[in-house]
């Protein structure tokens, strides 16, 4: 156990944009400060996503906490920034399930965004955050290699799984035995909580977001000890804050407890 560490991790400032590689990081309650602090919504109030246009992972999002400053740079050069300056509430409707607070902004972003996708949208800043399912997601390096071998004729990048922290030193899948667990990751602690459910977004390359991998059909192919839905990496909430940095230690510290 002692040789599993922290190879990269990853943050995305607005959600659904192209991810960004950082080599330190600070855990809080809500997650990673910084990660998925901004989202987009359609003129429906809903989220939108590479779901809905998968070019958006090339649009790249900068964002600066200590000053609130946001820069989002668009294919072709473009960039819109400036300060965040948070306005009235609204709510986003997140996959028809349900309602998620945020706070309308003011700023350049929402006329660039909308030229960009072609129809209107606005970007709004998470009350808290705008994760989708637990804010702290893992995935070791083994797993990718796995779904590798069974891909051989497509190239699998570790950012089609969108992880918060990429690892290695585990065997092939070795995350999922830490749900329920404690998980000491740098100077915090997560608990794991849960497999990662998969959608079409891993099927997107990770820098054009053209569809180009049928990695679901894949996963569920081979990892027969899944239930319905197809898992790849863990979800977990932050038990401990703290900051974890590239090459951390990982490790769990207690023993898993029954669901």
């Amino acid at each position: 156990m002692s040789g599993i560490r922290v190879e990269a991790i990853y943050i995305a400032p607005v959600k659904s944009l192209g991810l960004q590689r950082v080599e330190r990081v600070q855990l809080g309650p809500d997650g990673i400060a910084g990660d998925r602090r901004f989202l987009l919504v359609d003129e429906r109030g809903k989220l939108f996503t590479q779901r809905e246009h998968g070019a958006l992972t090339q649009v790249k999002a900068t964002y600066t906490g200590e000053r609130e400053h946001l820069s989002v740079e668009f294919p072709g050069g473009e960039v819109a920034e400036g300060a965040v300056r948070a306005g009235a509430p609204v709510t986003v409707n997140f996959f028809g399930q349900e309602d998620v607070a945020a706070l309308s902004l003011d700023g350049p972003w929402d006329a660039a965004f909308s030229r960009f996708v072609g129809a209107p949208l606005r970007l709004v800043r998470a009350a808290s955050t705008a994760f989708d399912m637990l804010p702290v997601s893992m995935l070791s390096a083994a797993s990718v290699a796995e779904l590798q071998r069974h891909m051989p004729e497509t190239r699998i990048d570790e950012r089609r799984f969108r992880p918060n922290f990429y690892i290695t030193g585990t065997e092939a899948h070795g995350e999922d035995a830490w749900v329920g667990r404690r998980v000491r990751i740098g100077g915090a602690v997560v608990l794991v909580r849960m497999r990662d459910e998969r959608c079409v977004m891993t099927t997107h390359n990770p820098d054009s977001g053209e569809t180009d991998a049928n990695t679901l059909k894949v996963i569920a192919s081979y990892r027969l000890d899944q239930p319905k839905e197809v898992n790849f990496g863990v979800y977990g909430t932050v038990a401990e804050p703290g900051a974890v940095a590239v090459g951390d230690k990982v490790a769990p510290v207690d023993e898993a407890v029954p669901a």
